[in-house]
């Protein structure tokens, strides 16, 4: 649902990450002042990660070792997501991540 309002809310300065993109670098916003452009802060979005984002079914497979790759898919995620922000590291702006579990 929020992907359908997602272009109307750009227009109004409201990202939406409503799902996980094929670009990582898409969940990553940068926050800039209104007049100079310059770099106030980045901001992390992670979307709600579902079990079918981060997790590929295995046949066969038991409850635990699902949870387990799920927690794995889970935390490869955040990963890459820490890596999509190293760039901002050395800029002296906050980083803020969110994320929804």
């Amino acid at each position: 649902m929020l992907e359908a309002s997602r272009s109307i809310l750009q227009l109004l300065h409201v990202h939406v990450v409503a799902g996980i993109p094929e670009a990582r670098d898409e969940q990553i916003i940068p926050i800039r002042h209104r007049d100079s452009g310059a770099l106030l802060a980045v901001v992390a979005a992670v979307p709600y990660l579902r079990d079918r984002d981060v997790r590929q079914s295995v046949a066969g497979e038991g409850h635990e070792r699902s949870i387990t790759r799920l927690k794995a898919g889970i935390h490869q995620h955040y990963q890459e997501i820490a890596t999509a922000v190293e760039p901002y590291l050395d800029q002296g702006v906050p980083i803020l991540a969110t994320g929804h579990l």
